[in-house]
């Protein structure tokens, strides 16, 4: 149970500083920030169940960058696989990064 906590809190712990509560006064929720500028009210933010969840909320894609379990076939536009898709002699990346 401890091996897969830390494997678990290592996996997502890179998301943790973007992670924060948000409480309007009724009812808090669990938000994740997409980006912020230096000034104070310039940010976007997401319900961070919408974190790895295979579609992009962020404007900048940050919400489906980084998840475990995805191989990236490229940035610009941002294309993955999960990790059953890789050398399964099917090309699913469109530049076939996914096939050995």
């Amino acid at each position: 149970k401890q091996w897969y906590q830390r494997r678990v809190r290592g996996i997502w712990e890179k998301f943790c500083d973007r992670v924060f509560v948000h409480n309007d006064g009724i009812y808090p929720s669990v938000e994740f920030i997409c980006w912020k500028s230096s000034e104070k009210n310039n940010i976007e933010w997401i319900g961070a169940s919408k974190l790895c969840d295979g579609v992009t909320d962020c404007s900048n894609d940050a919400d489906e960058v980084g998840c475990p379990d995805r191989l990236y076939c490229s940035e610009t536009p941002l294309e993955w696989v999960t990790s059953d898709k890789i050398c399964d002699h099917v090309k699913d990346c469109s530049n076939g990064m996914d096939e050995c």
